[in-house]
């Protein structure tokens, strides 16, 4: 995903980036592609999934590395097929190398990762949560607000790229009109915050998910804030049968 990395400066360090969409328009794809590529980089990558469980996680990034279709998992076709057999096992092989830590078990709440970072050492270069709804609080704007001032802080402190996800809100009445252009910055669920800490705000919207008609394979991303860069609309080629993103004009 070139493009898009070359629009915002990759994920800088010390800032916040906000993945917005509304359900099933790929935030976690993006998350998990973004924390991926990174790790391949030798980054040292925390993700930490609020809703998806971690054999969920491991079976999206081995459809990711080698273009499994995830309706063959689902099948049971693991059990039949030697050739994804052997896929797993160099899949295996690969990921023991990299720096990529998942945990379905933490970040609910933001003194949970406080407590992990003080364990660690090296410390992340980039910490994914996906998404922030799913954070433990009564009052979820409060809730939400507060886990805001606090990961922000310890990204600064700790000196790490944060990225969040977030759900959109649905649409009003007065809002359909933006099923055709995606979700806008106002769109973003239960805070206000989400804009206004946001050094980087990436918005997802997949026009096949509301009409069959359009290309299956287009995901269109609004960079809607960009702190010192440009926005604008990006177009990624997503291939959900892989949980993979690629830059529109790469060859399927």
């Amino acid at each position: 995903m070139k493009q898009l990395s070359s629009v915002t400066m990759g994920l800088p360090k010390q800032w916040l980036t906000v993945i917005g969409a509304r359900t099933s328009n790929g935030k976690s794809v993006l998350a998990l592609n973004m924390a991926y590529d990174l790790a391949i980089q030798k980054k040292r990558v925390f993700f930490l999934s609020l809703e998806m469980t971690i054999p969920r996680l491991v079976e999206r990034l081995f459809c990711m590395q080698h273009t499994i279709h995830n309706y063959d998992l689902k099948q049971g076709q693991f059990a039949l097929n030697e050739n994804l057999k052997n896929k797993w096992e160099e899949f295996s092989d690969f990921v023991q190398d990299l720096s990529f830590i998942a945990s379905d078990m933490i970040g609910k709440d933001w003194k949970e990762v406080e407590e992990y970072l003080k364990k660690i050492s090296p410390k992340p270069d980039a910490v994914f949560i996906d998404h922030i709804q799913e954070i433990r609080g009564l009052n979820q704007k409060v809730a939400i607000d507060d886990y805001l001032s606090n990961m922000r802080e310890l990204c600064i402190r700790n000196d790490f790229a944060l990225v969040i996800c977030s759900q959109c809100n649905r649409l009003s009445y007065e809002d359909q009109k933006d099923v055709v252009r995606g979700p806008q910055l106002h769109h973003l669920k239960s805070t206000g915050d989400l804009e206004q800490k946001a050094d980087i705000v990436l918005l997802l919207h997949w026009p096949y998910h509301y009409d069959k008609l359009k290309t299956r394979e287009l995901l269109e991303i609004n960079i809607a804030k960009n702190r010192d860069g440009e926005t604008g609309y990006q177009k990624l080629r997503f291939r959900p049968q892989n949980f993979l993103l690629s830059d529109w004009e790469e060859t399927p």
